[in-house]
């Protein structure tokens, strides 16, 4: 009554009828009205704008098992929730609250399963969501609403078309039929969905390529992702503008993804960086004192090329020596190789890198007797297991030990280091020169001389 203005002679009120029986008895009214007075004492009320905060959320109903549906539905249902950051306990306002009810039946159209269960919403029933589609049977329409990452789209709209060309579902034996009647509209729907049908296809398939699953709601991907994705997809499909160069290295980013891929302009191909057919089909040759090495294509990486890539496969660095032949200046650009993976390790503690950097140890060390790969394969296993064996500290002394390693303070400090000795790998340090001790400072090992 305070809301009556002068002039107003009239006020209209919705009251409730008090029943004595049922889901809405004055009995189950009061007691619920009573709980929730006691727990909102005191607690401040949010709106939806704070809703994004709820850390925990609860509600509680007075009434019998059979009759809680029917009353979260029908009365007043009050929330109680606790704020992520300062766990403040406050009450949500009043919502509206609806049964969902997951149901297992076999979802099939022209004997080809779709789904496994479907949804039923609300007490009546009168409503059912499968997969992309709610349908309300009072008002016998269908809503349609395509969420979610492009493998869910694919088999969504793959559902979607089925159910226009067929105009019926099966939910086990049971036959749900709907006769559209304008023809005309369904077949532009048709139309409409074979296009997005074939655009989350190819999506499905681009990702594939990079041997990567799109894991996230489509829905999601912001404006400047969207336009990386369509460029991507158009490079893939050949289209390659003036731009672009021949044999060129190019990086990609949508939302968290992250490629790396090389483009052949003259065959109007993209090829995947890190993929078997890249090895198959690319020669890489690097100079050497006037003379030609064939290598691998990888062993000029540098990190940018794989920290963060979503279609880096580790195992293919390794398969593309297979067929190299290992000359020393092969062998030497895979202690490059080894040393970039050491020290990516140790800034990212990934155990990817340094089980990489081991594979790539053990083919130098198969190949040649070398004192340098020795000290890499044991400071490798050094940070894979955190010590050296007795067996191990032999071998690094013998090498300590030969005529040409005595003034090579390099190698003494590194063989120092493992063994931990860090009185004698001061000592050797000192006797660098200004140029080998910067030297030094690059390489991964000396990350073990910080730890001492």
């Amino acid at each position: 009554m305070k809301n009556l203005n002068d002039k107003q002679k009239f006020i209209s009120l919705k009251l409730k009828e008090i029943n004595d029986k049922g889901v809405l008895s004055f009995k189950n009214v009061c007691i619920n009205f009573y709980k929730n007075s006691n727990k909102q004492a005191g607690k401040r009320i949010i709106n939806e704008t704070e809703f994004g905060k709820i850390e925990n959320f609860q509600t509680e109903v007075v009434v019998n098992a059979n009759e809680y549906e029917e009353y979260i539905e029908m009365a007043d249902v009050y929330s109680y929730a606790q704020l992520k950051d300062t766990h403040e306990e406050v009450v949500t306002i009043k919502g509206e609250w609806t049964s969902y009810n997951t149901i297992k039946k076999d979802i099939v159209i022209e004997d080809k399963k779709y789904y496994s269960d479907f949804t039923a919403i609300g007490t009546k029933k009168d409503k059912f969501i499968i997969g992309p589609i709610t349908i309300h049977f009072i008002d016998n329409k269908v809503h349609i609403d395509l969420k979610g990452p492009p493998q869910k789209r694919v088999k969504d709209l793959n559902f979607i078309l089925s159910l226009f060309r067929y105009q019926y579902i099966m939910i086990d034996d049971v036959k749900l039929e709907f006769p559209f009647v304008n023809q005309e509209k369904i077949n532009k729907n048709i139309d409409l969905f074979n296009k997005q049908l074939g655009y989350f296809e190819k999506i499905v398939q681009v990702f594939k390529f990079f041997n990567t699953e799109f894991d996230m709601n489509y829905e999601d991907l912001s404006e400047i992702d969207l336009k990386n994705l369509h460029r991507l997809i158009k490079l893939f499909n050949g289209n390659f503008g003036d731009e672009i160069k021949e044999l060129q290295k190019y990086y990609i980013q949508i939302n968290k993804y992250k490629f790396i891929f090389l483009i052949v302009k003259s065959s109007k191909r993209l090829y995947n960086f890190y993929s078997k057919e890249i090895i198959d089909n690319m020669i890489c040759f690097f100079k050497f004192e006037n003379k030609e090495v064939k290598t691998s294509i990888y062993a000029n990486l540098v990190p940018e090329e794989f920290i963060g890539m979503n279609n880096f496969n580790g195992k293919l660095i390794i398969k593309s020596f297979k067929n190299i032949e290992l000359t020393k200046e092969v062998c030497d650009s895979i202690n490059q190789l080894i040393l970039m993976f050491i020290k990516v390790y140790d800034e990212t503690k990934n155990r990817e890198y340094i089980n990489i950097a081991d594979s790539l140890s053990q083919i130098n060390c198969k190949n040649r007797n070398n004192d340098i790969d020795i000290i890499n394969a044991k400071q490798i296993k050094y940070r894979k297991k955190g010590y050296l064996s007795t067996n191990d500290k032999k071998i690094l002394s013998d090498i300590s030990k030969k005529e040409d390693n005595k003034e090579d303070y390099q190698i003494l400090c590194c063989i120092s280091l493992l063994v931990n000795n860090y009185y004698s790998f001061e000592e050797n340090f000192s006797k660098m020169s200004k140029k080998e001790k910067g030297d030094f400072k690059k390489f991964p090992i000396y990350n073990l001389a910080s730890k001492k």
